[in-house]
């Protein structure tokens, strides 16, 4: 493995921000040093990998790579948001009615399509859950209360749900405490094993109990659904289904 050169650029300000490109020329030279960043996650840990590692791969002058990205970690942020804009589309991914009897059901199918991306993603489990670096932290902590935020919303379309106070405090705690799972998979076994993903479902439905009852009923949309074998989407209910709360 090469040794990285010490990224002192990255040490003075760990947080610089990559450069946005406009141009097509500049988004296509940006996808490719980042494609070079995922090609060397994929065999290398992130602390040794810096921004000469990534101009060699991707066969391009060092001034190339700083140009996009000041820093190493600025290139892991930008990395990440990559794969989370995957993570994002999964979402949108339609699942079948007739699997949704009550809230855990949700999770059930939103877990096993990220931590199966995680999975299928070496470089996205070695810098969401191996790696320390402070700007990809808290990149991933803006992520996850954006996405937590919605998570009521997308649960209140397909059940009819009791009020929950807080729910992106009490959605964002549930789901840290699966990361950790998934975290200690990681540390141990290098991806989140069937063993893991099973405890760390677990572990949230024990927190959600806290606040949510054991079962909360389907909306009719739902179950209209389920009855003619279809599958829907979480995101958003279809017009014509009308439910009464949105």
């Amino acid at each position: 493995m090469t040794t990285a050169r010490p990224d002192t650029d990255a040490s003075r300000s760990p947080r610089r921000a990559a450069r946005q490109p406009v141009r097509e020329r500049g988004i296509q030279r940006q996808a490719l040093l980042l494609d070079a960043v995922d090609d060397l996650l994929r065999s290398a840990d992130p602390e040794d990998v810096g921004i000469y590692q990534i101009a060699e791969r991707a066969k391009v002058a060092p001034a190339s790579v700083y140009h996009f990205f000041p820093t190493r970690e600025a290139a892991f942020v930008a990395l990440a948001q990559r794969y989370l804009a995957e993570f994002r589309r999964l979402g949108e991914q339609p699942a079948e009615a007739s699997r949704l009897k009550s809230w855990q059901d949700y999770f059930e199918i939103e877990q096993a399509r990220v931590s199966a991306a995680f999975n299928d993603s070496p470089p996205a489990l070695r810098i969401f859950l191996g790696y320390a670096g402070a700007a990809v932290r808290n990149f991933g902590a803006r992520f996850n209360t954006e996405m937590t935020t919605g998570v009521f919303d997308a649960l209140d379309r397909l059940f009819h749900m009791p009020h929950v106070a807080d729910p992106q405090r009490r959605f964002g705690i549930a789901h840290a405490v699966m990361e950790a799972v998934w975290t200690q998979a990681y540390l141990q076994d290098g991806r989140i094993t069937e063993e893991c993903r099973q405890d760390a479902l677990e572990a949230h439905r024990v927190y959600c109990r806290l606040f949510l009852p054991e079962r909360v009923e389907p909306r009719d949309w739902v179950r209209t659904a389920a009855e003619r074998g279809e599958a829907i989407g979480f995101l958003r209910a279809p017009d014509t289904a009308k439910p009464s709360a949105l």
